[in-house]
């Protein structure tokens, strides 16, 4: 299967960047119609064709994803939203 990783260093509180992820999660919930869940400082999220998680740590956010096969055709256009996404949250 396809997979995302993609690792962001930031300078926010951890407050601040479980509120930036949580920001982002809500935007690709609505658009993609995912579940998401917390589990202390990780975010789980899945729907059809996409498992995978977010997890703050105090300097760094990991991004990882498993693609269905069908999905793996857009990988590289999910990897592109969701470091813009990042770009715009993680400031």
């Amino acid at each position: 299967m396809p997979s995302i990783r993609i690792e962001r260093p930031h300078t926010l509180s951890l407050k601040q960047a479980r509120a930036a992820v949580e920001e982002v999660a809500a935007k690709f919930a609505e658009k993609f119609q995912m579940q998401t869940n917390w589990e202390k400082e990780t975010l789980s999220f899945k729907r059809a064709g996409v498992d995978g998680s977010i997890k703050i740590a105090k300097d760094k956010i990991n991004v990882d994803a498993e693609l269905s096969f069908m999905l793996g055709f857009l990988k590289t256009t999910i990897e592109k939203e969701v470091n813009h996404y990042l770009d715009k949250v993680l400031v």
